[in-house]
């Protein structure tokens, strides 16, 4: 078995002896060393006791019942033994029994072991939790003390682990709060003796937060902030939007206006004309089609937003050489027309007036022509020359 240098270790020992059970008072036991019977290390007579054990050792036991087990206090690192146990009774001088069968030999511990110190990781706030804290050793006669960093509920208790050995444990419960999270709590054994060794333990405290209203109430309120912000954003684009379909009665309107056209330049043979054509809408991502007919030039197409949903797109017609100063040349035409993709499309086309001392040639005509896919669309022409 072990002991613990400085402390004190208990010898368990029990005896039975063939004659009737007799009282404490006349039964003689006695302690001595294996090898030497006459090196005594308990007596009742303590002047046959060895010098270097007188005083340190003592029965625990009750021998009427039975029972011999001995303490040695303030352990030396050389009271090794083995140690056997004698008894003698007073009823007959015969009846003398020495158990050099079953000696005891001691393995000595210099230093004491560390507590150990069982808890949760995490404990949750406004809950009781519990920590435990325990140490092995051999003196049962002293029992070792417990202490803790923390204030609560102790509740110490003891066991025989068998073979010399003894636990002494301590339970602690409190409540933790807020104020325990991230602290930590520690146990600290005393040991009867000069004992030295690691006599603490230590274990971090994590509190977890119990969910109040506050929890419940925050994410919900936040939620139907969001969600109230969120209508108001899409009320405010809907009334906007309304707004500006009422400022512009054009991005109503069942059929697109007529496009405009100018043409410019100087009229002699050779010169460049600039023809421009332009209409309004409200689609950009599918925006009109304009188209020239009849005149040969470079173009060009701009889609420019006007204001309030209002577009604008314009075809631009450069390098046309007409003969003479007429417009447009004989047996040609100009044929403008704007196209549109929609279901209610209406089209219209719009006549380019000549100038008096340019009569428009036999079989041409000049027109312009807004045009638009759908089953509803009308087709318009003003001012055609034949």
């Amino acid at each position: 078995m072990e002991a613990l240098v400085s402390s004190c270790v208990v010898l368990p020992c029990s005896f039975k002896y063939p004659a009737q059970q007799q009282p404490s008072d006349r039964i003689k036991a006695i302690w001595h060393m294996k090898n030497n019977w006459n090196d005594i290390i308990f007596h009742k007579d303590s002047t046959r006791v060895k010098d270097s054990f007188k005083g340190r050792t003592k029965l625990i036991g009750s021998l009427g019942k039975s029972n011999c087990s001995l303490e040695i206090d303030e352990v030396k690192n050389h009271d090794n033994g083995p140690y056997c146990f004698r008894v003698e009774l007073e009823t007959s001088p015969k009846d003398k029994y020495s158990f050099v069968g079953n000696c005891v030999s001691i393995k000595m511990i210099e230093q004491a072991s560390k507590p150990e110190l069982q808890a949760e990781q995490s404990v949750p706030e406004g809950q009781p939790a519990v920590f435990k804290c325990s140490v092995r050793h051999t003196c049962p006669s002293h029992q070792p003390t417990l202490s803790w960093s923390h204030t609560g509920k102790i509740i110490m208790s003891y066991k025989d682990i068998g073979h010399g050995s003894w636990e002494a444990e301590s339970v602690l419960s409190f409540t933790p709060t807020k104020e325990d999270d991230h602290s930590s709590i520690t146990c600290t054994v005393k040991h009867h003796g000069n004992v030295t060794g690691e006599i603490t333990a230590t274990h971090p405290i994590f509190v977890k937060e119990q969910p109040t209203l506050n929890h419940i109430l925050i994410p919900v309120i936040a939620g139907l902030g969001a969600a109230l912000l969120v209508g108001l954003l899409c009320f405010f684009i809907v009334k906007r939007y309304k707004k500006r379909n009422v400022a512009n009665p054009e991005m109503t309107m069942a059929s697109p206006q007529l496009p405009s056209i100018s043409i410019s330049g100087d009229e002699r043979t050779g010169e460049n004309i600039i023809v421009v054509c332009s209409s309004f809408h409200t689609c950009p991502y599918s925006e009109p089609t304009i188209t020239l007919n009849g005149i040969e030039g470079s173009d060009e197409i701009k889609n420019e937003s006007m204001k309030d949903g209002l577009w604008k797109i314009t075809l631009t017609r450069t390098d046309l050489s007409l003969p003479q100063s007429c417009l447009p040349p004989a047996a040609s035409s100009i044929f403008q027309s704007l196209s549109q993709e929609g279901p209610n499309v209406k089209k219209k086309r719009k006549d380019l007036s000549l100038p008096q001392s340019c009569p428009p040639p036999a079989a041409s005509s000049i027109f312009q022509s807004l045009s638009q896919e759908g089953p509803n669309v009308k087709k318009k022409r003003k001012g055609k020359f034949t």
